[in-house]
């Protein structure tokens, strides 16, 4: 019962600052990132921040790459 007030500290702004423009993406990322914090992977915004980095490290540099024009 206490796991429905687990929350994420992550927003789309911090997705944003990443480089990543809203779409789909951004469920299927709160989704793995609330997942992981239900599964005790995740404690603070910046764990929350650093595993983003790293799963989705393809999608963030497919977005950086489009914004630089490469």
């Amino acid at each position: 019962t206490q796991l429905r007030f687990v929350t994420i500290s992550l927003g789309g702004k911090d997705l944003i600052a990443m480089g990543l423009a809203s779409g789909p993406i951004y469920r299927q990322i709160f989704d793995k990132v609330r997942d992981a914090k239900l599964n005790g992977q995740l404690k603070t915004y910046e764990d929350e921040i650093k595993f983003v980095q790293t799963k989705f490290k393809a999608a963030i540099k497919s977005a950086t790459n489009k914004s630089d024009g490469t």
